[in-house]
């Protein structure tokens, strides 16, 4: 692509919440190739709702591990 084509791009891209991704990279007859996917790049809350779930299970996790070396002994 030209310079100018990923300009236009990105510019799309920032308008609609878009992040391009690079999926791809390969040789074609001596050149690089770069396969560029677009997808939606995820909110802050977002993040913030999948990081509470994987500790609320690790949390989980650990307590039922004390809970099964409590009752061996």
């Amino acid at each position: 692509m030209h310079r100018r084509e990923l300009d236009r791009l990105e510019g799309k891209g920032r308008q609609k919440g878009l992040t391009f991704v690079p999926a791809q990279i390969y040789l074609s007859k001596g050149r690089i190739k770069c396969e560029i996917v677009r997808v939606k790049s995820e909110q802050v809350h977002d993040r913030r709702d999948a990081n509470r779930k994987v500790i609320e299970a690790s949390e989980a996790e650990e307590a039922a591990l004390r809970r099964r070396s409590r009752n061996t002994c």
